[in-house]
């Protein structure tokens, strides 16, 4: 099934929580439909409520460029002119 995600900060947030030795809890918001956005396999407690780190490379995250290309208003560069020097 391909799903969005909550965001890069909460797979950011999971591996830092899971690096500190007095960590007990990471927040998952529920519904979970109402807060994914942009991964292709977001973090999803298991049947005993335990959430687990990615095992992909770096955070381990898949991005879905795909949505973010559709949901895409806009795109904003800031292009330097060098004959408005000064100005």
């Amino acid at each position: 099934m391909h799903r969005g995600g909550n965001s890069l900060n909460n797979v950011a947030q999971l591996h830092v929580a899971m690096a500190l030795k007095n960590t007990e809890f990471f927040e998952v918001l529920l519904p979970g439909g109402a807060q994914k956005y942009s991964l292709i396999d977001d973090i999803e407690p298991d049947a005993e409520g335990y959430a687990h780190a990615p095992t992909e490379p770096g955070l381990g995250a898949k991005i879905d460029f795909d949505l973010i290309e559709r949901k895409r208003i806009a795109v904003l560069s800031c292009l330097r002119n060098p004959s408005n020097q000064g100005n």
